[in-house]
């Protein structure tokens, strides 16, 4: 216990001399390449996962989010210190000047593993990757090994599904409803089934309208729809127009205009992402 304690505290020490590196690099004369930020991306004093998988999940969120110009975040707490979820995810984003490139892209998870809910903050590219049907596909996926108290397997998953998600989204077409994951062999199936179930539907309707037809031989279509009715058994008095009602719908529409709803933080920044619990 003393050994991962130490090593815990080395890892620290890194931190806050890596943030001292950025904080030395923004005076005037110096400059940082522009990509990754200088933390490290999975942070867990929560301590979820052993030491092994704690520098596996870094190398692999590092990996990542250099290949795809996006950061994928993780940090497990026990306390959100009077703050919302969504404030402390929000808070700890700014606090550690997190994502990729001028614009800022990442998505960050928070995981409070006492309470058993969770945190999103995504920002720049990272709002357009990650839907708000997307961010719930992901925590769905996820929920198993959760509940399992199986932590690493679900981060795991987590930046197995982040780094398809972003693959998806440089595409121009995010995954979002209708087409998430999964869901495109249901539409290539359903492409087949209706214009075959509505060929079969025809074809029933035509042979049972044909056995009707020739079960009315003694009966022949009029030219005037006057001649379909008794003499004098129809007599209008008024004839009028009168209107009744109308209806009008409304449909809200998303802030970013691509799925994802957005939120202002208290610094007056403008996130992506959500909260829940598993």
């Amino acid at each position: 216990m003393k050994t991962r304690e130490m090593k815990r505290r080395i890892t620290s020490i890194i931190v806050a001399l890596l943030l001292a590196f950025a904080a030395f690099a923004s005076f005037p004369g110096t400059v940082l390449a522009e990509g990754l930020s200088s933390n490290i991306l999975f942070t867990d004093p929560a301590y979820t996962v052993s030491d092994e998988e704690l520098d596996s999940l870094n190398a692999k969120l590092q990996e990542i989010s250099e290949r795809q110009q996006c950061e994928v975040v993780i940090y497990t707490t026990r306390d959100y210190y009077g703050e919302t979820p969504q404030e402390y995810a929000d808070g700890y984003f700014e606090q550690y000047d997190y994502g990729y490139g001028s614009d800022k892209s990442c998505i960050l998870l928070v995981i409070n593993s006492v309470e058993g809910n969770y945190a999103f903050t995504t920002s720049g590219f990272g709002i357009t990757a990650f839907t708000d049907a997307g961010l719930d596909y992901i925590v769905n996926q996820m929920k198993p090994a959760l509940k399992e108290d199986d932590y690493a397997s679900a981060l795991n998953t987590y930046a197995n599904l982040c780094d398809q998600f972003l693959t998806q989204a440089h595409t121009g077409k995010p995954y979002d409803h209708g087409n998430l994951p999964g869901q495109e062999n249901k539409i290539d199936k359903l492409m087949i089934d209706i214009p075959v179930g509505f060929g079969a539907g025809l074809l029933i309707a035509f042979l049972v309208a044909g056995k009707d037809k020739s079960a009315l031989k003694t009966v022949h279509r009029q030219k005037e729809a006057a001649q379909y009715l008794r003499p004098g058994s129809l007599q209008l008095n008024y004839k009028g127009e009168q209107f009744l009602y109308q209806n009008v719908g409304t449909v809200e529409k998303n802030s970013s205009g691509n799925g994802s709803s957005t939120h202002t933080s208290s610094s007056g920044n403008g996130y992506g992402g959500k909260t829940g619990s598993f």
